[in-house]
């Protein structure tokens, strides 16, 4: 599945995360979602994200890569997507 998702983002333009609540923390983004960013990141395509990045917490410890990656954060508003 990784490999699959991985090649579709390959071939892309630009990836959209949508960080939804989930686990009980607000703007969740897991671990899988971090590898894919960060292939996209790799590959130079654009990282968009649903809503703004997560707080940190003890189970959202990666707020630093996700930052670092400069996402574009869209606030639910899918017409910022260029």
């Amino acid at each position: 599945m990784i490999q699959r998702y991985w090649n579709y983002i390959k071939d892309s333009d630009a990836i959209l995360v949508l960080n939804r609540d989930k686990k009980g923390i607000p703007n969740y983004i897991g671990g899988s979602t971090l590898m894919e960013m960060g292939f996209a990141y790799g590959h130079g395509k654009k990282i968009y994200l649903y809503n703004p990045i997560p707080e940190r917490s003890e189970r959202m410890h990666y707020i630093d890569e996700i930052m670092d990656m400069k996402p574009i954060i869209i606030d639910g508003d899918l017409d910022r997507i260029t």
